[in-house]
Order: structure tokens, then C-alpha cells, then sequence
């Protein structure tokens, strides 16, 4: 990326996104202290940095689907509380229902939630 347009790469790039309310907002400077807790005050050093502060514990109950495959067959969405008893269909790939659940959930520009 040529951030100055002198066709080196690297240079100065400055990127700004509108936000629904600056709590919302995560803020990096490649020039800040390390250490940063994202806030416009205290911005993260790296982009990494920012992502690396968003992970959570990859641990039991942190799962977005249950799949059943004994005694009965069922996938459940626990985003959306979607239920589909055709555990099968879902692992052969037939995710589309899921998908438009949590479109659905999350609205979009006209949808009324």
C-alpha cells in the first residue's frame, strides 16, 4: 500500500469511518504508546493490537450452534434461537437459514426490527 502516493510503500495513511456514538468507536495510532485501551485518549499502537483485545475465551457456552446427532437430529442458533431438525442438510452445507436469521435479527436499512 502506498499510503503518500510516491510509489514506495508505507507513507501516511489516514482513514475515518463514521460511527453510530464514539463509545462504539475503537481508535489505533501507529505512533501511540503501546499499552493503549482504544479510547480516542489512549488509542492501540497496532491493528492487531485492537483485534487482539476483542477476542474472548474460546470456552463452553461461548458456541453460536449446537449440533444433535443422537437420540434425535437437530441444529440449534443460539443467536437467533433458530431450530432446524435436519442436522445432515446443515453439515452438507445448507447454512442459508442461518444466515438469514441473523440478518433478519440484526435489521438492515427499511427493515423494521
Amino acid at each position: 500500500l502506498d499510503g503518500d502516493r510516491d510509489s514506495t510503500p508505507g507513507g501516511t495513511f489516514s482513514f475515518w469511518f463514521r460511527t453510530a456514538a464514539l463509545a462504539d468507536t475503537v481508535f489505533v495510532d501507529k505512533v501511540a504508546a503501546a499499552g493503549g485501551t482504544g479510547s480516542l485518549a489512549a488509542p492501540y499502537a497496532t491493528i492487531k493490537a485492537a483485534l487482539d483485545a476483542t477476542k474472548q475465551d474460546v470456552s463452553f457456552g461461548s458456541q453460536i450452534r449446537s449440533y444433535v446427532f443422537q437420540p434425535y437430529t437437530m441444529v440449534n442458533d443460539h443467536r437467533t434461537e433458530l431450530k432446524l431438525p435436519d442436522v445432515h442438510k446443515v453439515m452438507d452445507g445448507a447454512i442459508d437459514p442461518f444466515i438469514e436469521a441473523y440478518l433478519k435479527q440484526q435489521g438492515g436499512p427499511g427493515d423494521a426490527k
